[in-house]
């Protein structure tokens, strides 16, 4: 039961759960909710599946209804009051432990509780703004009221036969100024009322001075208000003055209050507010519950002292003696850990026992919460820690350490960063604070430069830098207090070098604290040599490393096994463990450590041996997966790469910085080309291939300089840049030609490429000849790969210059072949070209069954070129069965792709394709409406003309028919200076201006 409502749950809500379920039934969505709570959306998901779990629903909507159903939503959205208010709240004293000892008759008991709470909160004019758990919140505009309801229900919850449920409920009241949003009530006020609600007990109503001073003077008859003194509360900074209510049908005599004063506590009193963290304090919170030896792990800088501080100060009031911090930064030998823990217990040394035995004398009968701080250096003490759990069975002790001590009982906690924006999605300003890195940025920021905001010039650059530092709340906060010199978008540029920039942290923090640097620089001093080497040389690596990766490129020379040391740098928060496609363990680094290990590795002497290997090991996986991306392999190699992307690009720029390696970069970046095409990162291959080429060196080695220079010009054409595409192909051609019968298969190939690009610019009788040469080299090789891509090639060739028969024949013949073969990225162009005959030919249902196949196929492996052309074909599809709405919102979705990956003959097509509907839309309206829809379609043909001529790319000649039918429509609506001036607004517009025009009008 949650005591949220009339009906009980088996298993109860959380507090937060049911602000969550609130918020669910209100409408708001996960992010939207996330914001409001200031919790991560990760956060609200996690807490959804715990609500769906304890309701036994799958689904928001089942979600509220089933708590509609059992009244946990009643009275959530009412008028609010406003100004200076009243809070009186109430919970159960030690409902877990009712709940555990009379489960059967708890859910009954706690159902008149709940109807009785409501009752005098309703009858002396108060509002439930919110239940949590077995706890009410209430809020009135009067003082006196406030009172009167907490005496009633005081009254009737004591005069209640609970039969052998003995509830008792606490209360509190507190006055003062109302923040009010969305219904809900926050601010310094909620806080100090739950606060004073905490040190009460069951039976006993609180008052703090400010609801003395109202209520005093009105106080009816036979009621008075006992003053018992100051007393510090949880996480206010003043102490408060508490009053309690006596009256005649009340119990007034009571133990002492619960207050910090009665839990002895020595935990470091934080000056800066928590940020986040919601979901590890629930989970550590209940694991306090469950384990009694807890170690936070991670890397320096994740805030595990901070967060395990905020957990103790949470949870100091379970514990009967209280919490005690003992922080071991500082102690130098792990034989003075004892002496640390007995200074800060006040335990000293007996002459008949050692202080160990007085330690363990001293704890023996305490309930306590014990955080010892910062273990990973006195790490041979560990076996202290069992002594002590051993001889005091009520300790529990909370351990923040880089590394596991590895002893029996002991719960692993591992500390994550905070959570960060998605780089690849931008999102608006009002959703950045979800995320917890930006939020502790925020605050962080306010504090050094109070007139600090989050806007949309500065949102980006602070995204960007919260995602750069791996949400390493350490990190953040030296970044953050840059911003009173430095805007965040010069901080961003800045931090290639973080570990420079992020210095000058509080002088109150440990010097180790103080930089970046100076937290990592204590992590590796830990290390014994051999780790330390095996550390810089893994600095190698970008994006993960595989266990054979790691013995091929770290190993040799190395005085330790490879595997031993990788699974010590894992227990010291060095490396991170996650799963590899086949289940296999991959090993990363946080950005900032491994800008760190570089370092190191740099210092070492050994750099460009470590990286010379790191080289070879890539060349030889890629120079093995080249051939297998045109086969039965294809997908399985693909998702390969794909994760080994940044040491790809690690390897390509490495193998260009020296003459020694020029060959070696035309190898690796000329075998990477069939990998870079299918992910479509084009203009990155065209890049690397142009530094590689231009080396001096480069010109010697013959064949591989053709080859590069083939694939250079592959990538170009797919670019659309067909005046580079004929130079970089003429020239391979050339050197295939001299360099005789070893260049047959390279001089086949870029036969077919450049003859492609032919066909592209209606050059359809070279287009054939060459590629009908190709088609006799590869014949004569008895390469079937490459016979399929010559005949789908001159498939694609007679399609375009209107063909159909012939082109049905080259593909019939190309497609048993390449599914044989297993090359699907060359079975899609050759069903999408039948596609497109089918198209032509009005077999729409033909059509889109051919294309559905090409797209499945091109959506397995990836290939965002492929998957625009099936895009835009379903387009073409919809717009020949006038079904414009959907040609539309397929073209926008296929033009965005080509935009992002530079196709701009696709993108011009796409655009005349959208000028093709503006028409149709346009002939369709009356003629007082129908001006607006021609013009657009003017100024969609004008910016695909301006595209298409510098690159002398042209419509194909099957479609040429078509476009000028309905270029001479457009100009028969509009008068000649009308047609001429939006013919020229399009063919002045940018890539850019035009993709804003064609997917906003």
């Amino acid at each position: 039961m949650n005591g949220f409502g009339e009906a009980a749950v088996v298993d109860p809500l959380s507090g937060r759960e049911v602000e969550v379920l609130v918020l669910l039934a209100e409408g708001f969505s996960n992010r939207e909710i996330a914001q409001k709570l200031y919790i991560s959306l990760e956060t609200v998901k996690w807490y959804n599946k715990q609500i769906y779990s304890k309701l036994d629903v799958h689904s928001r909507t089942q979600a509220v209804a089933r708590a509609r159903e059992m009244g946990l939503l009643d009275d959530v959205r009412t008028t609010s009051f406003s100004g200076t208010v009243t809070f009186l709240f109430t919970d159960i004293e030690g409902s877990t432990t009712l709940w555990q000892r009379h489960p059967d008759t708890m859910e009954v008991a706690l159902q008149q509780h709940d109807a009785l709470i409501r009752r005098a909160i309703k009858e002396n004019d108060g509002r439930v703004f919110k239940t949590m758990g077995d706890a009410f919140y209430a809020v009135f505009d009067d003082a006196t009221n406030a009172l009167s309801a907490a005496l009633g229900a005081q009254t009737a919850t004591l005069a209640q036969d609970w039969g052998k449920t003995p509830i008792r409920i606490r209360m509190a009241l507190n006055t003062g100024a109302a923040e009010v949003r969305d219904g809900d009530y926050f601010g310094l006020s909620v806080n100090r009322t739950a606060r004073l609600l905490s040190v009460g007990h069951g039976g006993q109503i609180l008052i703090s001075a400010s609801t003395q001073t109202l209520a005093q003077n009105q106080l009816p008859d036979g009621l008075s208000l006992r003053d018992l003194g100051e007393h510090r509360l949880k996480d206010l900074e003043h102490t408060e003055r508490i009053y309690q209510l006596i009256a005649f049908d009340l119990p007034a005599d009571f133990p002492p209050l619960k207050s910090m004063d009665y839990y002895p506590t020595n935990l470091p009193v934080q000056l800066t507010s928590f940020i986040g963290r919601e979901r590890e304090i629930v989970e550590l919170t209940e694991l306090l519950g469950k384990a009694r030896l807890i170690t936070l792990t991670g890397p320096g800088g994740t805030g595990k002292t901070r967060l395990c501080l905020e957990v103790a100060s949470r949870s100091a009031e379970q514990y009967r003696d209280g919490a005690t911090f003992v922080g071991l930064a500082s102690i130098a030998d792990h034989d003075l850990v004892p002496n640390a823990i007995a200074n800060e217990l006040g335990v000293t040394e007996k002459s008949n026992r050692s202080l160990v035995e007085s330690l363990q004398r001293y704890l023996s009968n305490k309930h306590m919460l014990m955080v010892l701080d910062n273990f990973e250096h006195v790490m041979k003490s560990a076996p202290l820690v069992t002594d002590l759990l051993a001889l005091a069975p009520r300790l529990t002790i909370m351990v923040t350490s880089r590394e596991v001590m590895r002893l029996n009982g002991e719960f692993e906690y591992p500390v994550r960063p905070l959570s960060v924006p998605d780089q690849k999605q931008p999102e608006p300003v009002s959703d950045l604070l979800v995320y917890e890195s930006v939020a502790l940025f925020n605050q962080r920021a306010l504090a050094s430069v109070p007139s600090f905001q989050l806007t949309k010039e500065n949102a980006s650059a602070v995204a960007a830098i919260c995602a750069r530092l791996d949400g390493l709340p350490l990190a953040i906060e030296l970044a953050a207090v840059r911003v009173k010199r430095f805007k965040p978008q010069y901080l961003l540029e800045r931090l290639e070098d973080s570990l420079g920039l992020l210095t000058k942290g509080p002088r109150d923090l440990p010097v180790r604290q103080r930089t970046l640097r100076g937290t990592i620089d204590w992590s590796y001093n830990l290390l014994n040599r051999s780790e330390q080497i095996l550390f810089a040389r893994l600095g190698v690596f970008r994006g993960g490393r595989s266990i054979d990766a790691v013995e091929s490129i770290c190993g040799p020379g190395l005085s330790i096994d490879p595997l031993d040391g990788l699974e010590s740098l894992l227990d010291k928060s060095l490396l991170t463990q996650e799963e590899g496609l086949s289940g296999e363990p991959r090993f990363k680094m946080l950005q900032t450590i491994q800008e760190y290990a570089q370092e190191r590795l740099a210092e070492s002497g050994e750099e460009r041996i470590i990286r010379n290997r790191h080289l070879g090991y890539f060349l030889e996986l890629m120079e093995e997966a080249e051939p297998k991306l045109e086969g039965l392999e294809q997908v399985a190699w693909l998702k390969r790469l794909e994760i080994e992307h940044d040491n790809l690009m690690t390897a390509a720029y490495w193998s260009q910085s020296t003459e020694e390696t020029a060959e070696l970069a035309l190898r690796l970046i000329s075998s990477l080309v069939e990998y870079l095409l299918l992910r479509s990162y084009f203009s990155k291959g065209r890049e690397l291939l142009s530094a590689a080429l231009s080396t001096e060196k480069s010109s010697q080695h013959m064949a591989t300089r053709a080859k590069a220079l083939q694939q250079a010009g592959l990538l170009a054409y797919m670019q659309s840049d067909y005046p580079a595409t004929r130079n970089l192909l003429k020239e391979s051609l050339s050197i295939y030609r001299e360099l005789g019968p070893t260049g047959r298969r390279g001089l086949a190939n870029a036969l077919i490429t450049l003859g492609d690009m032919e066909t592209e610019v209606g050059e359809y009788a070279v287009a054939s000849s060459l590629m009908k040469e190709a088609l006799g080299i590869m014949r004569e090789l008895d390469d079937d790969i490459g016979i399929a891509r010559a005949l789908w090639q001159l498939g694609q060739c007679n399609v375009r210059h209107g063909d159909y028969e012939q082109a049905v024949q080259y593909f019939e013949l190309a497609l048993p072949l390449l599914r044989r073969i297993g090359d699907r990225t060359a079975t899609s162009i050759a069903l999408s070209g039948l596609a497109e005959i089918a198209i032509r030919e009005g077999d729409y249902d033909s059509a889109t069954t051919l294309e559905e196949e090409s797209l499945a196929l091109r959506r397995e492996i990836g290939e965002r070129w492929g998957i625009a052309v099936s895009l835009a074909n379903f387009a073409w599809i919809a717009l020949r069965m006038d079904d414009l709405k959907q040609a539309t919102a397929l073209l926008k979705e296929s033009l965005t792709i080509r935009q992002e990956i530079g196709d701009i003959g696709g993108f011009a097509w796409c655009l005349e394709k959208m000028a093709e509907i503006a028409l149709k839309k346009g002939l369709a309206r009356s003629a007082t409406r129908r001006r607006e829809k021609i013009r657009q379609a003017a100024i969609l043909f004008g910016a695909a003309a301006a595209l298409r001529a510098p690159i002398g790319s042209s419509i194909d000649l099957v479609d040429q028919h078509d476009y000028e039918r309905q270029l001479a429509e457009v100009r028969a609506q509009l008068d000649e200076s009308s047609f001429n001036m939006a013919w020229a607004a399009g063919a002045s517009m940018t890539i850019e201006q035009a993709a804003t025009y064609a997917l906003t009008e």
